[in-house]
């Protein structure tokens, strides 16, 4: 199983924000970045395949004066580079990470809701040009041209079923499928054509009845809902059945990945604990789920947990209020 390696010290204390780490590898896999972010600070570190640190930067954005306080970070890989994205309530900025971190775009995206302040629930790429963030109304794309320059574009497809309704999560599924949900209620299932940037409606379900989703993730043919009471939910995704539920909490699931070459899931919670469980779909309505392993942060909350790869051979796990991401290497 995995034992733990020195931890990766940072310079500043993670944030009262449920999945608070990303994760994203280079094109040839010989190195990966982390981030994490407090409500005005971004750290981010490159690491090689020993997750040794071979380059760390911090973006204090209070040092520049007035700020809104950060909402959502996230790192995506975009014509085989990777951009820090950073959101709060009225800017998106956009850093190159190539070496340190340096500041490429930086947008006003207050003028949506013109009296509440934009409470944003996702960030996805969307093609390999081009991502979106996601608000309780509405979802906004830009792209990167071949001048390195970030542009809007312009989308107003309304992919809410009433105009009443509001966005929880907009999650990528694979294979150019992505996942809306709506009231915490009902998942829309859409299909993207990257020509004109339009979306197709594949089907739609509504999910367990008092579902409080908190986090989200996909494997296989499974959708994996993390809940405040918990519980990890699995889904099928093609008709929205519930297929059964890990008792994985005795509190909120802040957080989950999934190793997608092996079906190792991880999930951390407010408990204290990360627990590692290998998901096996048995078949399309039939899922198996054996428990492998738990970590401890005492007195601590789990907000953050990832896989720094599909095979699963390192994770990372951040606490609320620590300077540390604590990393784990599989044992051969």
């Amino acid at each position: 199983m995995y034992s733990q390696l020195n931890p990766i010290i940072i310079r500043l204390t993670t944030s009262a924000c449920f999945d608070n780490l990303s994760i994203e590898s280079s094109k040839d896999d010989k190195n990966t970045k982390l981030a994490v972010h407090d409500d005005r600070k971004m750290s981010v570190i490159s690491i090689d395949n020993g997750a040794n640190v071979i380059e760390s930067s911090m973006i204090d954005l209070s040092n520049n004066g007035k700020f809104n306080t950060l909402q959502m970070i996230r790192l995506l890989r975009l014509q085989d580079k990777i951009y820090l994205i950073s959101l709060s309530s009225k800017t998106l900025k956009i850093y190159s990470t190539d070496s340190g971190c340096t500041l490429l775009f930086d947008h006003n995206i207050n003028d949506v809701d013109t009296k509440d302040l934009l409470a944003i629930n996702s960030i996805e790429r969307i093609s390999k040009d081009v991502f979106c963030f996601v608000t309780q109304n509405r979802i906004r794309m830009f792209a990167i041209n071949s001048s390195n320059c970030f542009v809007e574009k312009e989308f107003h497809q309304d992919l809410k079923s009433s105009t009443t309704s509001q966005i929880d999560k907009f999650i990528s599924i694979g294979q150019s499928q992505f996942a809306l949900f709506e009231n915490l209620a009902k998942i829309t299932i859409w299909k993207l054509n990257e020509k004109n940037l339009s979306f197709t409606r594949i089907t739609a379900f509504n999910i367990h009845p008092n579902t409080k989703l908190t986090c989200i993730q996909v494997y296989k043919n499974l959708l994996l809902i993390g809940t405040v009471s918990g519980q990890i939910q699995i889904v099928n995704i093609k008709d929205g059945q519930l297929l059964g539920e890990i008792q994985a909490h005795i509190k909120c699931v802040t957080s989950m990945d999934v190793a997608t070459n092996i079906g190792y899931l991880i999930s951390g919670s407010e408990d204290s604990y990360a627990r590692l469980f290998r998901l096996e779909q048995i078949n399309e309505n039939e899922f198996r789920a054996e428990f492998l392993q738990q970590f401890i942060a005492p007195n601590e909350m789990i907000f953050g947990t990832k896989f720094l790869n599909p095979n699963g051979s390192f994770l990372a796990i951040s606490t609320f209020e620590s300077n540390q991401i604590k990393i784990f290497k599989i044992s051969n």
